[in-house]
Order: structure tokens, then C-alpha cells, then sequence
């Protein structure tokens, strides 16, 4: 009786744990602000697993993003190479606060942002981890719109601003805008 007890306690166990969770994908836009200023704002395209119970929940989401931006090279004052740095995805991990239950969310975690540049070579990219906060809404468990603030310090070497036309700042702040569907 007690092995009964015990193994019909694990499988409800193991059943609330799969009911929340989630897979979905999102389609968004993330716009750098800071540190890749000549950047151009880019479509994000991803997919995201959540694990939600009440009032708390982890998610992990991966985006590919294809954010340019011209930079050009300088020595003695004449500009002798161009080049480009591209953001080509971004993995995040996010844990979420339910203030109201579940439809309210506000969220915060780390980013890895995958920076690379092009035709200068010139290691300038750290890839370093970043910090986020966000929040948003969840809608019928289905429908979600998520907003974040990331922030990466030192994401680029302090050289590269110096030798670098159209960096100022070795920090990234960007914004992340999505929404997603999940099945």
C-alpha cells in the first residue's frame, strides 16, 4: 500500500510539473541605443521554453537577429578601412514574477548577445553576459507581448572605441520588443 501511495504521489507530482510547461515562438525587434548607435534595428526571430508555476516562472529563449551597423577605421586622422558589426543572436534566461496570478509578468535575467565584426581585423568583441528587466503580459496562456531593457557592460574592448569611428561606449544597451504564441 505504501509503495502504491508513493509511486501515485510521484506521477501527480511529475504531471503538474509537465501541465506548466511551455514552448512557443516569438517574433519581435530588438533596437540597439547605446554603444552600437550606427546599428539599424532588427528582426528578432525566436522560440522560447517556459516553465511557469503560480506566481513564478524560468524561461529560456534563444532569438536570431540581424542587426548591421558601419564602422570604419582610423589611423593619423584619415579613415583607412571600413567595416561591419553585426548582431547575429541573442540566448536569455529570465526568471518571471507574477504579481496578479498569471496574466501581468515582470521579468529579469541575463543575455548572451553574439556581436561579430566584419572586414576589420581588429579584435574588438568581448561577449560578455548582460543583464535585462522587462515585463509584459500573457493572455489566455497562449498570446504573450514582452518588453526588455538589455544592458551588456564592456561589450566591446576599451581600444576599439579609441581607434573606431562611430563607437563611443564599450557598454550595449539595446530594447526588445516581442510577441509570441505558445503551443
Amino acid at each position: 500500500m505504501k509503495r502504491m501511495m508513493t509511486g501515485l504521489i510521484l506521477i501527480m507530482m511529475s504531471s503538474s510539473l509537465f501541465a506548466g510547461l511551455r514552448f512557443g515562438l516569438q517574433a519581435g525587434a530588438l533596437s540597439p541605443s547605446k554603444g552600437f548607435e550606427s546599428n539599424e534595428r532588427s528582426l528578432a526571430l525566436g522560440g522560447d521554453i517556459w516553465f511557469k508555476l503560480p506566481f513564478v516562472g524560468v524561461k529560456v529563449e534563444g532569438f536570431y537577429l540581424d542587426s548591421d551597423g558601419d564602422l570604419e577605421r582610423e589611423f593619423n586622422d584619415d579613415i583607412q578601412l571600413a567595416g561591419r558589426l553585426n548582431i547575429k543572436s541573442m540566448f536569455a534566461a529570465d526568471v518571471m514574477f507574477y504579481p496578479m496570478g498569471g496574466l501581468f509578468f515582470l521579468q529579469g535575467g541575463v543575455n548572451l548577445i553574439d556581436v561579430d565584426v566584419q572586414d576589420i581585423d581588429q579584435d574588438v568583441i568581448d561577449n560578455d553576459l548582460g543583464v535585462e528587466v522587462g515585463a509584459g503580459v500573457n493572455l489566455m496562456d497562449k498570446l504573450f507581448i514582452q518588453g526588455k531593457i538589455l544592458y551588456t557592460p564592456d561589450a566591446l574592448k576599451e581600444e576599439a572605441v579609441d581607434t573606431l569611428i562611430g563607437l563611443d561606449d564599450t557598454d550595449m544597451v539595446g530594447y526588445l520588443v516581442s510577441i509570441g504564441w505558445h503551443f
